[in-house]
């Protein structure tokens, strides 16, 4: 496991919300939640659409611009568990949240939608290049996508 344990956090998530990761490097990740649990009833999961963000230095980290910063991997639902356990250390909500959020997100979902593809409530849409695929991840799938990017091994990543 590369991302660091702090204390748990167990108030309800928002969309807008955002947290971050410290990893033993030194590096901090941000983590926008993008969709709070969008429309349960549609959804096998209750899970929390997320952007995360490429990594500053925590020591020099000055702020907080969203707007001048990468994402390190597709956006991706994840469980409520790196909150839970204290890997993700919630900063503030965003209100303006959305200016950072793709409008749409297509997901190849053959549970939601004959065609294929589902948006992030779980309605039928067309097909796009972009389409990412629809899991629900945990505070040790962002552990492995941390590592990827960083370039780290990968066997180490994502075991408690």
């Amino acid at each position: 496991m590369y991302m660091l344990k702090s204390e748990p956090y167990r108030k309800k998530l928002r969309s807008g919300d955002l947290s971050y990761v410290d990893t033993a490097s030194g590096h901090r990740f941000y983590i926008l939640i993008a969709r709070a649990r969008p429309v349960p009833d549609k959804m096998v999961f209750n899970g929390y659409l997320i952007y995360v963000y490429a990594p500053v230095k925590a020591a020099h980290d000055s702020g907080i611009d969203l707007s001048k910063r990468e994402l390190i991997c597709a956006p991706q639902f994840l469980s409520s568990s790196g909150w839970l356990r204290g890997y993700f250390n919630f900063v503030k909500n965003v209100p303006e949240y959305e200016q950072y959020i793709e409008k749409e997100h297509v997901f190849s979902s053959c549970i939601f939608s004959k065609a294929g593809y589902a948006n992030e409530w779980g309605e039928s849409v067309e097909p796009r290049p972009d389409s990412l695929m629809f899991a629900l991840g945990s505070h040790c799938t962002l552990d492995y996508d941390i590592a990827e990017y960083m370039g780290w091994d990968l066997d180490s990543a994502g075991v408690e």
